[in-house]
């Protein structure tokens, strides 16, 4: 059921854009409630979707798809328009989402919330000894540079974004200017050498 799911919500999301999707009724939820619930969650091994505030609605991005609009049928069940899937965010004890519930014709999918990265300061003294080419495994090139006090990563012929540090030996994409991706997260660790 679970890789059976993942391809429909996958398939549903590449079709769905705003401009196929009717629109829906909904209630109105504060915006300080919709922060709460803004993030990755991941549906499956290779699928995660973003969840952002849009104005004063949540909005659900995928890959290069548009934004697609999520409709709240209460405080934490929102409907996502177009393909008749609800999203129901679930709260631990202490308020923290913990993941969302995905319904859609009668089947349910767990997507747990990735741990949000956070920015570390890193003096400027410590990011000069970041740039210049390596080579990952994979075989992507990226190549490095320090522009002022931020590094600037570039995939040689792909996509260029500022780097954030989570430490001062890790670092890695948090959002990267990649053509027709607006703001999206984009998680590309860098493996560092000392």
């Amino acid at each position: 059921m679970y890789p059976r799911y993942a391809v429909l919500l996958m398939v549903a999301l590449l079709c769905c854009t705003p401009s196929h999707a009717r629109r829906q009724s909904q209630i109105p939820v504060s915006v300080q409630v919709l922060e709460t619930y803004t993030g990755t969650y991941q549906v499956a091994p290779n699928l995660k979707v973003t969840i952002v505030v849009a104005g004063d609605r949540l909005v659900l991005r995928y890959g290069n798809s548009d934004d697609i609009p999520l409709d709240a049928l209460s405080d934490k069940i929102f409907r996502i328009r177009g393909i008749g899937a609800e999203m129901e965010f679930v709260k631990d004890d202490h308020g923290a989402v913990t993941h969302v519930l995905l319904t859609q014709n009668g089947q349910q999918q767990r997507a747990g919330r990735v741990k949000d990265r956070k920015v570390a300061a890193v003096p400027t003294e410590i990011l000069k000894r970041y740039p210049g080419s390596y080579v990952r495994p994979s075989g992507l090139d990226l190549r490095i540079n320090l522009e002022g006090d931020s590094l600037i990563g570039e995939a040689i012929g792909q996509f260029k974004g500022t780097l954030f540090a989570e430490s001062e030996t890790k670092i890695g994409f948090f959002v990267g200017c990649i053509p027709g991706a607006r703001d999206r997260h984009r998680s590309l660790p860098v493996a560092s050498e000392n």
